[in-house]
């Protein structure tokens, strides 16, 4: 594979110290990044040489939860009174969609969810799928997608109970299969977790075989923990003081395990959370739309909690993610100490935590070990850019300036509106195709 340097733009390289090289150069050579720094000092011998014209170079971004299989459930028809419960939001939506998917319309959902992503300048997804009807085998049609559209991957089944031991049992399997396909073919671009719905979906039983199956395979953990408020209610009659103990008394709460959401946590789970060493994926917009109130990021970051932006399938760009994220807290608790970078905090320092423990090289950063994850943005800042400002140029200039071109390793999958290997054209037409069909099932079992 030729070498790849990408230069003549202002390069942001984010982490815990945003180093500003403007302009600046990064170079790439089997998909690993082994220079980064000024233009001049960068050596493009032997290289493919990208002149990003005075754009922004920026990292690939990550999104640390989200749902591909949901993607053409946008804009679905949900007719009578607003639900009342989250519970409701997920009987009458969510979980009468993921009963009607099969490995085509799992592998739609997933081309047409990439490629946006990939427009957006995301260029890692962490996926938590689920098709309880289709479970066996489709963790391998996701990462077929996955290597169509060159996104970096790490994909999970969601166990759960809520419909019976047989299905529980093939989420597992799933997993389990997947994993072990990971171990005898290692791909690069791709990664396993073991996926478990929410707490409340999961009994005492279920939960201590994904500890068991994350023991076998190595694997974090991947589930939802107190979006709403049933996993707490659930916990509490069965004795527990509140989902975090339950989890942790079961082993599940462990050291790399993801935990999506953690909106009903008090100081005591929050303590908790950061003694194992969990990470907390936030989804600001997800939890606007179900109103199930918002997570204590502030006193998560405070206890040393791993926060992380996701998406949770809302969206695919994470710039409405990273905006809310830091307007949400400042505005409801009307406190100005809280940061005004606190999205780069999750986005680029949380974030690359997470992929550092899936993926060897990780994405996240432009530094030399990181793999190739870049993306040019078509944003030129109109004043001085250095590590102390770049938040500001970030969160008010490059999240809202068009992506240009995206190389996830060093290969550019996306550029100038067109991507590498993708038919946009045909895969809009099937997208809508399958759309139509999943909705009139989906309104015959309403």
């Amino acid at each position: 594979m030729t070498p790849l340097v990408i230069r003549n733009g202002t390069l942001l390289t984010f982490g815990e110290r945003c180093d500003v090289f403007r302009p600046g150069a990064v170079r790439i050579e089997n998909g690993v990044i082994t220079a980064v720094g000024k233009m001049e000092d960068v050596d493009t011998r032997n290289a493919d040489v990208v002149d990003a014209g005075g754009a922004m170079i920026v990292p690939g971004l990550i999104d640390a939860h989200t749902h591909l299989y949901g993607t053409l459930a946008r804009g679905i028809d949900l007719p009578g009174a607003p639900a009342e419960t989250f519970r409701e939001i997920l009987e009458r939506l969510w979980w009468r969609f993921d009963e009607l998917l099969d490995h085509d319309s799992i592998r739609w959902n997933a081309l047409a969810g990439m490629t946006e992503a990939l427009r957006c300048g995301v260029t890692t997804l962490v996926d938590h799928h689920s098709s309880p009807n289709a479970a066996a085998g489709s963790l391998d049609v996701l990462a077929l997608a996955a290597a169509e559209t060159g996104i970096r991957l790490a994909a999970a089944y969601e166990v759960s109970d809520r419909d019976g031991p047989e299905k529980c049992s093939e989420g597992l399997e799933e997993n389990r299969r997947f994993a072990r396909r990971l171990d005898g073919e290692p791909a690069p671009l791709l990664a396993g977790a073991i996926g478990g719905h929410a707490s409340f979906t999961l009994s005492a039983k279920t939960l201590s075989r994904l500890v068991a199956l994350a023991d076998e395979t190595g694997r974090p953990i991947h589930l939802h923990m107190d979006e709403g408020t049933e996993d707490g209610e659930a916990a509490r009659a069965e004795g527990f003081r509140s989902t975090a103990h339950r989890l942790a008394d079961l082993g599940v709460l462990r050291k790399g395990a993801i935990a999506g959401h953690a909106v009903h946590v008090d100081g005591d789970d929050i303590a908790l959370l950061a003694e194992r060493e969990v990470f907390v994926t936030h989804q600001v917009l997800s939890n606007g739309a179900n109103a199930v109130g918002r997570s204590p990021v502030p006193a998560l970051l405070d206890a040393g909690v791993t926060v992380c932006l996701g998406s949770d399938g809302m969206c695919a760009s994470l710039a409405p993610e990273a905006l809310a994220a830091g307007a949400v807290h400042r505005m409801a608790e009307e406190d100005r100490s809280i940061p005004f970078d606190l999205p780069c905090t999750l986005a680029w320092i949380g974030n690359a935590r997470l992929a550092s423990t899936l993926f060897d090289p990780a994405p996240g950063e432009l530094r030399p070990g990181r793999t190739g994850d870049a993306v040019i943005v078509d944003y030129r800042p109109p004043t001085p850019v250095h590590r102390h400002n770049a938040a500001a140029h970030w969160l008010l200039g490059v999240l809202h300036a068009p992506v240009e071109q995206v190389f996830v390793a060093g290969r550019r999958v996306y550029g100038h509106g067109r991507f590498a290997e993708v038919d946009q054209e045909e895969l809009a037409r099937r997208c809508d195709e399958c759309a139509v069909e999943l909705w009139r099932r989906f309104e015959e079992k309403a």
